[in-house]
Formats: C-alpha cells, structure tokens, sequence
C-alpha cells in the first residue's frame, strides 16, 4: 500500500510519494524539515539567509553554516561538470532581469527600470569561488549567487537520504519538478512530465536515480513589454527559448545537512581569531 502529498516550499511545489502508507507522516515531516532549512541558509530572497549575506560581501569571507558550504561545492560541481553552462554565480543577472524576489511576489511591470540584456560572469568566474568546510565562503567581487540551478535537486537528494534511515520502503520526492528515489526495490517508479499541469503528461518509469526537469513556462514575468523566464543564455544574459528534462545518474548518497562538502580551496582563507560574521 502506498501514500502521496503535496505541499510548498522553496516557492514552488514539493510531491512526496512511499511505497508504505505508515511512511507518509514522516516522509512530509522530514521532507518539510530539510527544506525549512535549505530556504533559511540558500534563499536568495530572504535578507536574512547566508547566502544573502554572502552576496552582500562579494571579495569577502563570509561565515555561513556548513550546509550553504555544501550547496555550494554542489553547483560548482555541476559548473566544472558543463563547462561553465551551468553557472552558480547569476545572482545579479536574473535581479536585472527582474527575478529579485520569491516567484509568488513577481508581477507584471510595465514602467519598472529593468536591464534588458545583462552580460553574464565569465564562464569561468566560478573557478575563482572559495569555500570553507568549517563554515566560510568567498565569491568573486562583482557577482552573486544563485543556486536555482542545482538547489532544488541537491534539496531532494537531502531529503531522498534523509529518506534512507528513516523510512521502512522505498520513497521518491520531488521538489519543483527535481526528483529523487530512496531505497530503490526494483519496482519502477512512474513519472509524469509535463510544461503546464493541464497538458497530457508524458509518462518515464524510473527505478532508481533521479530526473531534472525544468520548463520556460511556468516561471514567467513581463519587464517593460518582455516576457521573462528564469532560464539563461550565455549571451546577453536574455531567457533561453527551449527547456528540457533530464535523468541524473543513479543517486549517490547526499551529504546530510550536518555535514559539508569538501571545499575547492580552503587553504586561501587567512586565518582570523574568533567566528565574527562578516557584515
């Protein structure tokens, strides 16, 4: 017997789904958990989250909580694995854009000043972002994070470990259309696939692993005239007119909240009495 939900978080819609109807209180609780905290430390739209405050500083360390650390390795991770394509430092390119606050806030502007094409970092600008596994993190001067890219499938991967040790069966969740299976058991999962919720779904079967989707209209806004969505080319810095969905490959262990990604470079930070935050 198995058991769904739904909810929000992260601005967006979180689908949990377990083979054992007992896991499913549990399963929302933990999921809801975990994504409390990604949203509190790698928000880029509370003012009171690590990473804002990390691009508040660019050229600085920071100290941050360890699991910011780890989002971090993760998207630059991706970078070093697309050649740059996958950028974790287009904070201020999307804010230009008018991406500057949680999606559900977004509205039609049609006299707001906004930056129609916005050059992009260098593609390998994010070669040159610092971390620290005790909780610190630098990026270069004159950018800023965004995570949107890997974040929510990273989120997933937490939640799907999370999974792991706490649940009886296998579970999958998706966070904004970014899934992850836990305790794989050879019996396929079906996924639906669609642009719009009330478009026929193109239907894949996983059994273990996990799948990135992402589609350019769905977060859509209008700046000045233009319709705007959150995917990026590389020149100008205008929203990509295709989207697509990709496998990932079979899920790895993620590192739990508590524990940080080994950093790309630690060595550069100078050593500093105390813990002060940077402000």
């Amino acid at each position: 017997m198995s058991g769904t939900a739904r909810f929000r978080a992260l601005g967006t819609d979180v689908f949990v789904a377990v083979r054992t109807a007992a896991d499913l209180p549990r399963a929302r609780r933990l999921a809801a958990d975990v994504l409390t905290d990604v949203d509190e430390v790698c928000s880029r739209f509370r003012p009171d989250s690590d990473l804002c405050l990390v691009n508040a500083n660019p050229g600085r360390w920071v100290d941050v909580d360890p699991l910011l650390v780890t989002a971090v390795e993760v998207a630059c991770r991706a970078a070093d694995a697309t050649g740059g394509l996958v950028n974790p430092l287009l904070g201020r390119p999307l804010t230009f854009l008018g991406y500057d606050r949680d999606f559900r806030l977004l509205v039609d502007c049609e006299d707001e000043e906004t930056v129609a094409e916005t050059p992009l970092p260098d593609r390998d600008r994010w070669r040159d972002v610092r971390t620290d596994p005790a909780g610190g993190v630098r990026i270069p001067p004159g950018t800023a994070l965004d995570l949107g890219a890997t974040g929510k499938a990273w989120a997933a991967d937490l939640i799907a470990t999370a999974y792991a040790e706490h649940l009886r069966g296998s579970a999958v969740v998706s966070v904004g259309g970014d899934l992850c299976i836990s305790s794989p058991d050879a019996i396929p999962w079906e996924v639906a696939v669609t642009d719009l919720p009330d478009e026929p779904p193109v239907v894949v079967t996983l059994d273990r692993g996990g799948l990135t989707t992402s589609s350019t209209r769905v977060r859509r806004w209008t700046r000045r005239g233009a319709r705007r969505h959150h995917l990026l080319d590389r020149a100008p810095a205008t929203p990509r007119r295709r989207c697509g969905a990709r496998s990932r490959r079979p899920a790895r262990p993620a590192r739990p909240p508590t524990r940080p990604a080994p950093p790309r470079s630690s060595s550069a930070r100078p050593p500093r009495p105390g813990s002060t935050r940077t402000t």
